[in-house]
């Protein structure tokens, strides 16, 4: 079943430093667990100063053994990753 997570954060930088941030998060030393980074969508809206980026990321996570016997799913799993950046913010 798909689950959500909706988190939001206010960043101590200038803009362009946090879209900077944004745009190279993954792939990092500190994320180990992201094995792939696939970009669908990346796209600045001038008039509204919106940068909003879309990307599906392959990651392995560390379930315990007996979840991914019952569920077959080996671990890796696909999590699609919606990034919108108000400019200003």
């Amino acid at each position: 079943m798909p689950q959500t997570y909706l988190g939001g954060y206010t960043l101590a930088y200038a803009w362009p430093q946090a879209a900077f941030g944004v745009l190279h998060k993954y792939p990092n030393a500190q994320t180990t667990h992201v094995t792939s980074v696939d970009v669908i969508e990346q796209r600045f809206d001038a008039a509204s100063g919106l940068l909003r980026l879309e990307r599906i990321l392959g990651v392995v996570q560390g379930a315990p053994g007996w979840v991914t016997r019952v569920s077959g799913a080996g671990g890796a799993d696909w999590q699609r990753s919606e990034s919108p950046l108000p400019q200003g913010s």
